[in-house]
């Protein structure tokens, strides 16, 4: 019959392993229950239960099997009891602890406190290991101290081999060590009712850590016990136990030991103070007197204080200096404030280019202040504080405030840019440009942050002006206002205590408000044979890219450009020759109508007046259509108009009165834009002359046809 020993934790957890012939020990840990069962889940008739010294032997001596609980009474108690359970013969669980009362005394020296039935036996307790140590869950066999995962291996024969050629037998046939003869029965041991003494913790009383560690000694190998009163209200809100080693030394580190009793909050021991009583308890159970002390937790770090300001107080200039300013002061004032008062213990560290200086800063309520000395001209210093409280614990560090020192404190300043925000032109003006902006933005930067007492002045044309920048570190911003156009000269300065510094150099801008330079188109020029020259205004051409000339009333000034409109669209710009004559040649045209206007742009945007507009038509050549060729036609919405309104219309079309076109009847405007091809528009021919594509404003021709399929008749080149 196979038997296994059962470990159940208080987490619930179960581990197993099997029995074999000999000795097993085991150690125990406070909390887990156990108990042998045989391979159909039952308890094992037979079984002996019995204290021997300070352990627990449980006896089958049916299987030859003994397994040992090493120093049970001594990691087990009353208070933290290990349960084995067996069973009463009828089924019904028998509980076996610390707390279980022997029924007879063996002449081993051994108590039973549990015997299943007549045949159970005492077997022979084996001589210890020859390392002295019981055999331990993770110790290099599969078993785990404390009830984790056992291998299936037995663990047998750690007395030399168990299950060797020195097998177990009956106390009473042949013991391992005889006792002396005695007349009867030995008597029972006096019970050690003596307590240890008390223990004592030399961790101190103030902690800056919300899971502190408890450090002490206690008599050796006893069990200590530490219960924490987190309300102080008499009731122990944890318990936690250690173990005092062979020299009485006990360490309790909250951080890592999983407490008997309650739950430790996730944030730990909150700030203030706990009641703490820590006992000792020997192995039979005795409680020494409980030494108890108040423990003052400090984990919160104190609030992160502030730098407020600064002081010069030394030389012609004196005041505040700003963050980041320059000062001729060796010794200034430094001041700030506490975001709480000072606790007892605490205080206020300074910080000098990240260094901890040697002062004392004088604190009255929640502002502190301190002056400092052994400065250097020449040298840039930041000042920052902290607050450190009585258990060590620090604070932020406060926002730094930083000073130069020099004997000439007045930064210099300098012109960065100017702004053009006046359309159509807008941007940086170049030092010299031209712009239309009568309020021009001035950008400007500053070698360091002004101090106290420092302005920046505008010079316009070397004049002081009223305007007052907008100062951000250092940076700044102003915008002047003119009335009338010409020449500006741009400079600034820093007035420092009413001493001007030297002036940056200057930015010059041109205000041009004004263009009124006119630009004539005179003629636009067919090139494309066979008919050539200068195409009347509303005259018709085969050129799809005609030269449009012209003059101007005025020369054109620096940075000045003619701009050509088509049909009121930018399509280029030129410059004009000496004398005033310009010319452009156009492309991409097709068969449609464009007008042509031209105006003159300055340097600074302004657009002068638009001058005269020239109409041409760009008609089919007589080639193309003999030629078949595909030629684009810009059909635009316009009005119908006789045939005989358009000088260019024979007199073979005038009978066309009234067209037949998609959206109305003559005289109303086509609902027609599309580009057509010569294909598309080429009729039966009969109209006396070629066909021609029809643009904006000529007239159709009807057709029962299709409406749409005849050209107006006209004279081609």
């Amino acid at each position: 019959m196979a038997l296994f020993f059962d470990l159940t934790q208080p987490s619930g957890d179960v581990s197993r392993i099997e029995l074999t012939p000999g000795i097993q020990r085991l150690r125990v840990i406070a909390g887990d229950r156990y108990r042998i069962i045989d391979d159909q889940g039952n308890p094992p008739p037979g079984l002996m239960v019995r204290r021997y010294d300070n352990h627990l032997l449980i006896d089958h001596a049916q299987s030859d099997v003994q397994v040992e609980l090493t120093d049970y009474y001594g990691r087990c108690s009353v208070s933290t009891p290990c349960v084995l359970e067996v069973s009463d013969g009828a089924g019904a669980v028998v509980e076996i602890s610390p707390a279980s009362e022997p029924i007879r005394a063996l002449t081993d020296g051994s108590f039973v406190l549990y015997q299943g039935g007549a045949d159970a036996s005492p077997l022979s307790p084996l001589a210890a290991p020859s390392d002295g140590a019981p055999a331990e869950w993770g110790a290099g066999n599969g078993w785990m101290i404390g009830g984790g995962l056992l291998g299936l291996a037995a663990v047998a024969g750690l007395a030399g081999g168990g299950g060797s050629s020195n097998p177990p037998t009956a106390i009473g046939e042949s013991p391992v060590q005889p006792p002396a003869p005695t007349p009867g029965p030995a008597p029972a041991p006096a019970p050690d009712t003596t307590p240890p003494g008390a223990p004592e913790v030399t961790s101190g009383t103030v902690s800056n850590h919300a899971r502190p560690v408890i450090v002490g000694k206690a008599e050796a190998g006893s069990t200590v016990r530490a219960s924490i009163d987190i309300g102080q209200n008499g009731t122990a809100d944890l318990v936690y136990e250690t173990r005092a080693d062979a020299n009485g030394d006990f360490l309790l580190d909250l951080a890592t030991a999983t407490p008997t009793s309650g739950r430790l909050p996730a944030s730990g021991l909150p700030d203030g103070q706990v009641a703490v009583t820590v006992v000792a308890i020997d192995a039979s159970n005795n409680a020494s007197q409980p030494y108890v002390f108040p423990l003052q937790i400090s984990a919160t770090a104190p609030s992160t204080p502030s730098i407020t300001g600064v002081v010069d107080d030394v030389g012609a200039r004196t005041g505040a200096v700003t963050n980041g300013g320059t000062t001729d002061d060796l010794t200034p004032t430094v001041s700030g404030r506490l975001a709480d008062p000072l606790e007892a213990g605490s205080r206020i560290v300074v910080l000098r280019n990240g260094v901890e200086i040697a002062v004392t800063p004088t604190v009255n309520g929640t502002n502190w202040t301190f002056q400092d000395s052994g400065l250097q001209m020449g040298q840039t210093y930041v000042y920052e504080v902290r607050v450190i409280n009585a258990v060590g614990n620090a604070s932020e560090i406060s926002n730094g405030w930083q000073i130069h020192t020099r004997a000439d404190p007045a930064p210099t300043v300098e012109i960065a840019r100017i702004v053009d925000n006046a359309a159509p032109q807008t941007g940086n003006v170049a030092n010299g440009a031209a712009t239309n902006d009568r309020t021009p933005t001035i950008h400007g930067t500053i070698s360091e942050p002004l101090g106290a007492g420092q302005t920046i002045q505008v010079l316009r044309n070397g004049t002081v002006t009223t305007l007052r920048p907008t100062v951000s570190g250092t940076t700044f911003t102003v915008t002047d206002t003119l009335t009338q156009d010409g020449n500006y000269s741009y400079t600034v300065r820093v007035v420092d205590n009413g001493t001007a510094g030297p002036a940056s150099a200057p930015h010059v801008i041109v205000l041009d408000t004004a263009n009124t330079t006119r630009v004539v188109v005179e003629t636009v020029v067919d090139n494309q044979a066979p008919v050539t020259g200068v195409i009347q205004h509303n005259g018709a051409t085969d050129d799809r890219t005609p030269t449009v000339t012209g003059s101007l009333s005025a020369p054109l000034g620096a940075g000045e450009v003619i701009e050509i409109l088509r049909n009121g669209r930018v399509v280029g710009t030129v410059e004009a020759a000496p004398g005033g004559r310009w010319s452009y040649e156009d492309s991409g045209l097709a068969v449609a109508t464009y007008s042509y206007t031209a105006r003159v742009v300055d340097a600074a945007g302004n657009v002068g007046p638009a001058g005269n507009t020239y109409v041409i038509r760009v008609v089919v050549s007589q080639r193309e259509v003999e030629a078949g060729a595909e030629v684009e036609v810009e059909v635009s919405t316009g009005p119908l108009v006789p045939a005989e309104a358009d000088p260019l219309v024979p007199a073979s079309a005038s009978a066309a009165t009234a067209a037949t076109v998609p959206g109305g009847p003559a005289g109303q405007p086509v609902q027609a834009a599309a580009m057509l091809t010569l294909a598309d528009l080429v009729g039966d021919g009969s109209g006396g002359g070629g066909e021609y594509p029809v643009t904006a404003g000529w007239p159709l021709a009807a057709s029962a046809a299709s409406g749409l399929e005849r050209l107006i008749d006209l004279p081609l080149a």
